[in-house]
């Protein structure tokens, strides 16, 4: 056995138990001739369908896949003789001290039980509104495939492995539908309703921790994620999950063994499955055990538990194990050259900043005012409230939001603030816990009922700008059918950068695709008149500056098609030969000036 500076033995070696031990020994067993047998070019073509792009990756992930079935085999065999930590070892963080019943009380289960279902309702109402471009992307690359071709895919940073796989049976249960699509995203987002609350009873007050599932269940934002078919309400859901394991391995509050440690294991490991946004997670929560370990040996000479490491060394091989078949293409994505032509912008902090500031003001009843107030006044007074408590819990909530600043500000990454979405829940509780301060600093006496009536209304005023969210998020078939009712026999319609995808893969237009000006101009030439559709005019003036230039100089505006997802209005405008020829080409013709009124350009 392995020692501390007390002699209290950290890692414990015990002969092989004979409760659980013809299981581990079947099941290791199993796992050892899988990965002798497993024949890897196989099983690459029968996933992939013998698709050629795929096949080379696929088998050296087969190989990749093939080692780490036998170490877990390995791992399943120590699994009876090592353990990690002493019983007699010093907890790292106190628990928790609320003056609260030991017990969820029916009041509060009922409570939570009616969030739950208003947050179910708003969630699947108006699901099936307009996929945008990412959705769209997710479907046509992945969902429409088998799912041996999703697991040994990973081309793009848009492919959400767990989510892929998820939407993929959706579809072959339900059709192919933006309902379908968005069904698992939906289901998710209740779930991290729960997981708000559960969590939150880690780090506050029962009623605290009720009234963040209930500001998120009216959030427009939380709504929006929620009926977006993208992993990004799942990483909430497994963020809160995982935290709250992380936390009662450090408060030792469950009972020792191997069944402690292992569920934070496979919910990390889903979670980095889901999006690789997770991996900064645990990092943050590694960094933070890393901290605790050194302290308590500064402070004291006696054991502390190995629990977390066990925890996160099965993570790391269970993530490996999950991603083996696509990893060699994931490491070529992650080191091929970056696309030129990106838009900066979206580098940008200040951007990020105010990016972020637009679409809370948009989301939230008072706009842009009650945003930096809450930010400034009760983000401040809840992180300090915390501190007073607890430094640890601290680290907890704020850690994984900066460690993906500094990744992404490092890597050039683009700062959207989707990235961020989960820490929505770290988020809403340490702004609870500012409201809840300030009115202690108020009304000692009355400081609960007063916090918790204040954050009713604002639930309430919040609910009032979820309609906003059930919109289209891109509405790529309103702009179809106004351009095929207005185009005439012998015009042209064009689609550049983004919009290719929604009317080549999704909608099948049958629309002329461009990717240069002379391109363009060919068509111009040929056709009376050239209809173009685009959305994102950000990227397309980065990536394409001649098109955008020539659209801007040469091109009436159309009409306009607005969604809720940032800059991604689809924006159709027209060319007339004759009329740029005679100098009329901000003159639209007779029919559009009413769409135009009526999407508010003229």
């Amino acid at each position: 056995m392995i020692f501390s500076q007390s002699t209290t033995p950290i890692l414990d070696f015990h002969p092989l138990p004979r409760e659980g031990m013809r299981t581990r020994l079947i099941l290791a067993a199993t796992l050892a001739a899988t990965a002798l047998l497993l024949p890897p070019r196989e099983l690459a073509l029968a996933l992939t369908g013998g698709r050629e792009e795929l096949v080379s990756h696929a088998v050296t992930g087969a190989w990749i896949f093939k080692a780490f079935l036998a170490i877990h085999a390995a791992m399943l065999l120590l699994a009876g003789r090592i353990r990690p930590f002493h019983r007699t070892a010093v907890p790292l963080v106190a628990p928790l001290d609320v003056r609260q019943s030991a017990k969820t009380s029916k009041l509060e289960w009922t409570i939570l039980f009616a969030i739950l279902i208003v947050g179910a309702a708003l969630r699947m109402y108006a699901l099936g509104e307009g996929l945008w471009h990412d959705e769209i992307a997710a479907l046509v690359n992945y969902v429409r495939f088998p799912a041996g071709v999703i697991i040994t895919t990973f081309d793009s940073q848009n492919q959400h492995m767990l989510y892929s796989l998820l939407g993929r049976l959706s579809v072959l249960l339900f059709g192919e539908s933006a309902w379908a699509m968005r069904l698992p995203a939906a289901l998710f987002g209740i779930a991290s309703l729960w997981a708000t609350y559960w969590f939150g009873t880690h780090v506050t007050t029962r009623r605290e921790a009720l009234m963040a599932a209930a500001l998120l269940a009216a959030s427009y934002h939380h709504v929006w994620f929620s009926q977006n078919a993208r992993g990004y309400s799942a990483l909430l859901f497994w963020t809160l999950v995982s935290s709250g394991l992380f936390l009662r391995m450090l408060r030792r509050r469950e009972a020792y063994g191997w069944v402690t440690f292992v569920p934070y294991a496979v919910v990390t490991a889903l979670a980095i499955y889901t999006q690789m946004l997770a991996i900064f997670v645990t990092a943050a929560h590694f960094l933070i055990w890393t901290w605790l370990i050194v302290r308590q040996h500064r402070r004291s000479s006696e054991a502390t538990s190995l629990m977390p490491l066990a925890a996160f060394v099965l993570a790391t091989t269970l993530t490996v194990q999950l991603y083996a078949l696509a990893m060699p293409q994931f490491f070529h994505l992650m080191t091929a050259p970056q696309a030129v032509g990106t838009v900066s912008e979206w580098k940008n902090p200040l951007w990020f900043v105010s990016e972020m500031l637009r679409g809370l003001s948009g989301g939230l009843a008072g706009g842009i005012v009650i945003v930096a107030g809450v930010a400034a006044v009760v983000g401040g007074t809840g992180v300090a409230s915390y501190w007073r408590r607890s430094g640890t819990v601290v680290a907890m909530l704020l850690l994984p939001g900066l460690i993906t600043m500094i990744a992404m500000v490092a890597t050039s990454h683009n700062l959207w603030p989707r990235l961020f979405f989960f820490c929505a829940g770290f988020a809403v509780l340490i702004a609870i816990r500012g409201v809840f301060a300030i009115a202690t600093l108020g009304a000692a006496f009355r400081a609960p009922a007063l916090a918790t009536a204040a954050l009713v209304l604002l639930a309430s005023a919040s609910a009032t700008t979820v309609p906003k969210a059930w919109r289209p998020k891109q509405d790529y078939g309103s702009a179809f059918a106004f351009v095929e009712r207005v185009r005439e026999a012998g015009d042209a319609v064009v689609v550049v950068d983004m919009s290719r995808l929604a009317y080549e893969r999704y909608i099948a237009s049958g629309w002329t695709p461009v990717e240069n000006p002379g391109e363009l101009e060919s068509i111009e030439e040929s056709h009376r008149r050239t209809w173009v559709v685009y959305a994102f005019p950000a990227r397309l003036s980065a990536v394409q500056p001649e098109i955008w230039k020539r659209l801007e100089d040469s091109y009436a505006p159309a009409a306009r098609f607005p969604g809720t997802v940032g800059g991604g209005t689809v924006v159709v405008k027209v060319f007339n030969k004759s009329g740029h020829e005679s100098g009329a080409r901000d003159r639209p013709r007779p029919g559009v000036r009413e769409n135009l009124q009526a999407n508010g350009v003229a």
